[in-house]
């Protein structure tokens, strides 16, 4: 097609129509943008709605958490405070016979022999921890017998007495055979000695 050869009515459409188009592209070009740039921002307005979730749940969390924290931190204090009261884990019986011959000797008990009951799990218990048991006879007077009891409830905050039973001596009425069954709680992560 060639410019000079066409009329100038043809040369007018041909003109009109490319403004038409140069227009059309435009308001396209515009009304494309503006929806692509509605979109974003729709986009960036359920981003904010959705981070702003996430702060809130992170912020219950925390709250939730908090007590935790300090509940830990409570019972880690406990534990460090009674830690003495448990049995040694490296040699828990000599830790055991030690205390019992030492408090025996203090109250006037002889103390006749200590067996070792074992570590048993405790039931409804936390798998980590179990109960190490002995088994004490004693031979001593009742009076005594109440005083090395009350000592080592008083002073021995782990400690439990789970059996207790007198027998009398009708060749020493004053002195009883006595068998205690002593339980600490210890970790059943740690193995028992052979």
């Amino acid at each position: 097609m060639n410019w000079q050869t066409l009329s100038k009515e043809q040369k007018q459409y041909i003109f009109l129509g490319s403004v038409v188009a140069i227009a059309l592209i435009y308001v396209l070009y515009t009304v494309a943008g503006s929806l692509l740039a509605t979109d974003e921002k729709g986009a960036e307005k359920v981003d904010l709605e959705a981070l702003e979730g996430e702060v809130a749940s992170a912020e219950r969390t925390l709250r939730k958490e908090r007590p935790i924290i300090q509940e830990y931190e409570e019972v880690q204090r406990y534990l460090d405070e009674v830690s003495a009261y448990f049995p040694n884990e490296d040699n828990r019986y000599s830790w055991v016979t030690e205390l019992i011959y030492t408090q025996g000797r203090n109250y006037g008990i002889e103390v006749e022999n200590i067996t070792e009951l074992g570590r048993q799990e405790t039931p409804g218990a936390d798998l980590a921890f179990g109960r190490y048991a002995v088994q004490v006879n004693l031979r001593c007077r009742y009076d005594r017998l109440i005083q090395f009891v009350k000592f080592f409830e008083d002073d021995n905050p782990m400690l439990r007495i789970t059996q207790l039973s007198i027998v009398s001596d009708d060749k020493d009425p004053v002195n009883h055979s006595v068998k205690l069954i002593m339980e600490w709680p210890t970790s059943l992560s740690v193995q028992q000695a052979p």
